[in-house]
């Protein structure tokens, strides 16, 4: 399963939250102007979920290789 699969089947016909902003920093935008948030279901976060099926890696603060 890809990505963009889980993340339909982690939403699809749920209520979710969207809270803005770096629960770490307090950030509202990325150095790029991007807004920053945390998507969640029931509590539980969603990039979380795609980081244990690794389908996404945690962000470490800079770029790095997919392999």
């Amino acid at each position: 399963m890809d990505a963009k699969a889980a993340l339909k089947e982690l939403l699809e016909g749920k209520k979710f939250q969207i809270a803005r902003g770096d629960p770490k920093t307090g950030r509202m935008t990325d150095r790029h102007g991007r807004t920053l948030a945390v998507i969640s279901v029931n509590g539980r976060d969603i990039g979380n979920s795609l980081i244990q099926r690794q389908l996404a890696r945690q962000w470490t603060g800079r770029r790095m290789p997919w392999c």
